[in-house]
């Protein structure tokens, strides 16, 4: 996992994190999908904007999102702590992203392994 926040700013709450993680099997991964969703479900308090068999996006109160992504064996977490402001390519607030900031973010997170 990765921690990414403003330059200087050491409140935890100001952070966003990303992990990638490998399975060794597809059915692996679905499972570790489906626990980490419920788990960053609990954790969020807001709604689900998204849920397919693949990608989980929950929107919280404060308006940042979480966001859960399966690609095969492979599975990336983005997770929000409430009233934070992170950061992601370009140096952009990820509570201020919108879909192709987000795009953008995701498109680095997969493109580190592949």
């Amino acid at each position: 996992m990765i921690v990414l926040a403003r330059a200087g700013d050491r409140q935890p709450a100001h952070a966003v994190g990303i992990a990638r993680t490998e399975w060794d099997s597809e059915i692996d991964a679905i499972e570790a999908a489906e626990a980490a969703g419920k788990a960053l479900a609990d954790a969020v308090t807001g709604s689900t904007i998204e849920r397919s068999a693949t990608r989980l996006r929950l929107l919280g109160l404060d308006g940042t999102v979480s966001w859960l992504e399966r690609r095969g064996a492979s599975l990336v977490i983005r997770a929000r702590r409430a009233g934070g402001v992170g950061r992601c390519a370009g140096g952009r607030a990820v509570e201020q992203a919108d879909q192709v900031d987000q795009a953008r973010c995701e498109a680095l997170i997969w493109c580190q392994v592949r």
